[in-house]
């Protein structure tokens, strides 16, 4: 009866290992966003196709749509993909994360329920 309640310590080792490798491509991918959205704005305020009255957009308008929409079909593909990709590794890292606390709890129903079957928890009647 105990031993369904024992998580695979192996399992549990090696998806922390997971999860740090994904927390890991998360941070890298993030970072890679980043410098892309930053040579976006650099193309957009310096090159004057995208300049409006002679002058470059605001930073406010830049925000809401080259860096959401990019400013040709390749830097859209590009966003797009980046942002699925990090939308992939959120739910992964989630998903991961359930299964680490769900063995946690496993975990913590099983010294319960062994340290019950050794009576060493004592409770008076009154006490309860």
């Amino acid at each position: 009866m105990l031993n369904e309640y024992i998580p695979d310590v192996d399992k549990y080792l090696d998806d922390f290992v997971k999860l740090a490798q994904l927390q890991e491509q998360k941070t890298v991918l993030s970072a890679e966003l980043d410098k892309f959205r930053a040579e976006i704005i650099a193309t957009v305020t310096t090159d004057e196709r995208f300049y409006s009255n002679s002058k470059p957009q605001s930073m406010t308008y830049i925000n809401s749509t080259y860096l959401v929409n990019g400013y040709d079909e390749a830097t859209s593909e590009r966003l797009s993909y980046m942002l699925k990709e990090l939308a992939n590794l959120d739910k992964e890292i989630t998903v991961l994360k359930g299964e680490l606390k769900k063995a946690e709890m496993m975990l913590s129903i099983f010294q319960t329920l062994s340290a019950n079957s050794r009576n060493v928890i004592q409770v008076n009647e009154g006490d309860v």
